[in-house]
């Protein structure tokens, strides 16, 4: 029973980090759809009761500033629901109350457990890869031989402006108009955010390289490359920092 209770964390940890990362590629490019929404939101939901019920019902500990962030958030919900109603409350409550509860259910999760956070280091690390093959794949399709943008890039600026967004860049350019190089918004709907990602995961695989495996030093060239032609200037500053 306790080894399916473990098992069980560790399946809503993976699932959380592959369905929030590649958000945008399994509802659009591999066809999930609404789908998608229902695993991200269900393993969000997971950890979030995971990390509660470690503090209310069995009365563990979590550091000081991780209940001051909690009940910020909370106080928050009032001003937001005075002004924007019951329903703007209910989103701060998806996107601000529940992701800051993840420091709990993180802390617990992860917390002397070294081998666990190994394994969600290489499990950033492989999803830094495939965001990488995939950028790579659509800018080279695009400013290589002149082909169209993916089908999920399309679908992202739709939501987008279906939610009366700004529209995605599309259209940023580095060079001249004679030979400009398109900076596409990548599987994070934006190119910086494409590209702080694919960093995040070539330092979460730097440890690999002590292995001094061939396959490895190829995955992190490869993402090095990704990031170059995003054209993102945070990712570089990012990755030189750490």
């Amino acid at each position: 029973m306790i080894v399916k209770y473990i098992n069980a964390k560790k399946l809503l940890l993976y699932v959380f980090l592959y369905s929030t990362a590649l958000y945008y590629v399994f509802r659009f490019f591999a066809g999930f759809g609404d789908l998608a929404i229902v695993i991200q939101l269900s393993a969000l939901l997971g950890l979030t009761i995971y990390g509660l019920t470690q503090i209310v019902i069995l009365k563990r500990q979590a550091p000081a500033y991780f209940y001051l962030s909690f009940l910020y958030t909370i106080t928050l919900l009032v001003p937001v629901g005075l002004q924007g109603g019951i329903y703007a409350a209910l989103y701060s409550v998806k996107d601000y109350v529940i992701p800051i509860s993840l420091l709990f259910s993180f802390w617990f999760l992860f917390n002397n457990r070294p081998l666990l956070i190994e394994k969600a280091f290489n499990a950033v690390f492989i999803i830094g890869f495939i965001i990488s093959l995939i950028y790579l794949a659509e800018s080279i399709n695009v400013n290589a031989f002149g082909g169209d943008l993916f089908s999920y890039t399309y679908k992202i600026k739709e939501l987008s402006f279906s939610k009366g967004g700004a529209s995605i860049s599309l259209t940023s350019f580095i060079g001249d108009s004679n030979s400009s190089f398109e900076r596409l918004p990548g599987p994070m709907s934006h190119n910086n955010s494409t590209g702080l990602f694919i960093a995040i995961g070539i330092i979460a695989g730097i440890p690999m390289l002590r292995g001094k495996k061939f396959i490895h030093k190829v995955m992190i060239l490869i993402m090095l490359v990704a990031i170059l032609m995003s054209g993102a200037r945070t990712a570089w500053v990012s990755l030189i920092v750490s």
